[in-house]
């Protein structure tokens, strides 16, 4: 797919999403509620559940498990904190027999 029909692409991710999004794409990677989100940032859990709508939306998912999927597949800054090794076994490969969604898109 080429990069005008992706969601995001790997080089557009700063522009792609606010800082707010990201701090709550770095929350879904780590597997936090919107609840546990909403107390770190210090905003309303409605607000996060806006943002996390906005997120699902820009990178084409359904749920939090794909986006959470989708942002360990990427090499960016939403993703710097995370290890390798999560981000190995959630990057498309299977793991204890499970595997995750075919992403949407590749990156160019």
């Amino acid at each position: 797919m080429s990069d005008s029909t992706c969601p995001v692409s790997k080089r557009s991710h700063a522009a792609f999403f606010s800082s707010r999004e990201g701090d709550i794409l770095q929350g879904i990677a780590r597997g936090d509620t919107n609840k546990h989100i909403a107390r770190r940032y210090d905003i309303a859990e409605a607000t996060v559940k806006v943002h996390v709508k906005a997120i699902l939306r820009k990178i084409g998912v359904q749920n939090r498990t794909q986006a959470a999927i989708w942002a360990l597949s990427q090499d960016g800054p939403h993703t710097s904190h995370l290890s390798q090794t999560t981000s190995d076994v959630l990057s498309g490969g299977e793991a204890n027999g499970f595997s995750g969604p075919a992403p949407r898109c590749t990156a160019h």
